[in-house]
């Protein structure tokens, strides 16, 4: 039986980071008109949902994920009313178009921070989590994701100020009444004036413990030490997750995705899971610094299969291998260099072809790699920044001396617009997002798309567990993904051996007595109408 369509489940959602995308009146910053302007790029590609990274108005401290209005548009990026002829355009198009938001805090420029610093009798009072010194110091030993303490003094008040990321980034008090509704009107608004959905950043950190005890954690260089359990994914979070359901994200049928901090799939499935009446889907986040260390093939299958067993029937799956926080997954998990092309083929594929929702990054297509800049004030991007000075950054993996080269870690690329990679120059794209064939072919069969899998017994590859064929089962459709030379980023491990033979046998489709020949970074991918051999 066939599943039937859901129109979230059938999103191919495409990431746009707008500063680096495209630049429509020459002063160096991609734009709202930008994008507009590849709106027939991104159509042809088969991409039908855009997710726009925050647009909002900003001083830019954490490149817009610190927001000073949440009803403005950066005055770099453009006016209301290009964000409007972009809206009209997308749906004329079919297209979605998905808002990135932040409420676990805002700019410390928000006209609430401003008030609310000012003194202890406002309006504003409640909006941010205030703490009394703590023997002459800050409450607690909690640091702060971009380095130093999580607490900033304002005298006028005479308090502290929690800041989990940047001390210009100031966190919301969602345990004040008035301050969550304002969250929740300004994203009526917003749906009122035609978002389809939300991807909401750093959702796992609302709810605080009101002690605000010290992390258990050892400390960093600087002597304060990383938060932990104590503040990812405590229950108030989940409720105010499921207040945001009930009041927008079900009652107007909004597409929703939640940037999560989980340590294990069971906590994934707590965001995710139909009955929770939370996300539709989640993407998890994962520090760079600690993915390029930790990362192996063994270890990417296993997680895919793990997620697929837990989610299967009662949830669904956000799929991606980039973003941006994450580095060019070419450079992380493929060759960026002698065996660019393949690696970025094969990856499209396993993307393309995996249950879920692909979420692409802007230039994935392309098989961009990752940006490599002179110098570290080149860099623009708090985590990144930390690089030379040894903070090591939130995760285990963090050491003086131990993190990676900050091309791959932060937000990136930042400076320069969106260009193709110089080996694709004149070349066909290298993969189509509607998970279709060539020159616009049928699609992949919904058994294919929406399931069931299992994995391949006897994959290929010289690692045992090691990411192979992957079969529908039951059902027509029948996906053979293509091997991967070359090694990653930074150390990574290899994901195969080089030394690829130039083709290998595939089994016969179905109805078909002759084995399949592909080619190296080839695989094949079939339902009632064969669609695609790459």
């Amino acid at each position: 039986m066939i599943p039937e369509k859901d129109w979230i489940k059938d999103l191919v959602v495409y990431q746009v980071y707008p500063r680096s995308f495209c630049d429509s009146n020459g002063d160096g910053i991609g734009d709202l008109p930008g994008v507009l302007q590849k709106l027939d790029y991104l159509e042809e590609l088969g991409v039908n949902a855009i997710w726009l990274s925050p647009v909002y108005k900003s001083p830019n401290d954490d490149n817009g994920y610190d927001i000073a209005g949440y009803q403005e548009i950066m005055e770099e990026f453009g006016t209301m009313e290009d964000w409007e002829r972009l809206r009209d355009d997308c749906h004329r198009r079919g297209m979605k178009l998905i808002m990135d938001l932040v409420v676990n805090h805002s700019s410390d420029e928000h006209p609430w921070f401003v008030e609310s610093s000012s003194s202890r009798d406002n309006d504003k009072a409640d909006y941010y989590i205030w703490h009394d010194p703590v023997n002459g110091k800050e409450p607690n030993n909690w640091a702060s994701v971009f380095g130093g303490s999580a607490w900033e003094y304002v005298p006028a008040r005479g308090q502290y100020y929690l800041h989990l990321f940047s001390k210009k980034q100031p966190d919301l008090n969602w345990a004040c009444p008035a301050l969550r509704e304002e969250i929740f009107s300004m994203m009526e608004w917003w749906v009122d004036r035609g978002v389809d959905g939300f991807r909401v950043d750093a959702i796992s950190y609302l709810d605080k413990p009101q002690d605000f005890p010290d992390s258990p954690l050892p400390p960093q260089p600087d002597g304060y030490s990383m938060f932990g359990s104590e503040i990812a994914g405590r229950e108030g979070t989940h409720a105010y997750i499921r207040q945001m359901g009930e009041r927008i994200f079900r009652k107007r049928n909004v597409f929703t995705v939640g940037e999560v901090s989980v340590s294990s799939t069971q906590e994934l499935l707590d965001y995710v899971a139909s009955d929770r009446d939370e996300f539709d889907m989640a993407i998890p986040f994962v520090a760079p610094v600690v993915e390029i260390h930790t990362w192996s093939p063994r270890k990417m299958k296993e997680d895919i299969w793990e997620g697929y067993r837990l989610l299967k029937d009662c949830g669904w799956w956000a799929r991606f291998l980039s973003n941006h926080d994450k580095p060019r997954q070419v450079s992380l998990y493929g060759d960026d260099k002698e065996h660019w092309e393949v690696s970025a083929k094969m990856l499209g594929m396993l993307l393309h072809t995996l249950p879920g929702t692909p979420f692409v990054y802007q230039g994935e297509e392309l098989g961009m790699t990752d940006v490599r800049f002179s110098s570290i004030d080149d860099y623009d991007d708090p985590d990144a920044k930390n690089y030379p000075r040894g903070s090591p950054g939130p995760g285990p993996a963090g050491e003086p001396g131990q993190r990676p080269h900050p091309h791959a870690v932060g937000r990136l690329p930042q400076r320069g617009l969106y260009h193709r990679h110089p080996l694709a120059e004149g070349e066909p794209q290298l993969q189509d997002h509607q998970r279709r064939g060539p020159a616009g072919g049928p699609p992949l069969h919904p058994l294919l798309l929406q399931g069931p899998h299992r994995p391949a017994e006897g994959a290929p590859g010289p690692e045992p567990g090691g990411p192979g064929t992957v079969r529908p089962a039951p059902g027509p459709a029948v996906l053979l993904p293509p091997p991967l030379p070359g090694g990653g980023a930074a150390g990574a491990p290899q994901l195969l051996r080089r030394g690829l033979p130039p083709a290998r046998r595939a089994d016969p489709l179905p109805g078909q007595g002759s084995p399949l020949l592909l080619r190296p970074g080839g695989g094949l991918a079939a339902g009632e109408h064969p669609s695609a051999a790459l």
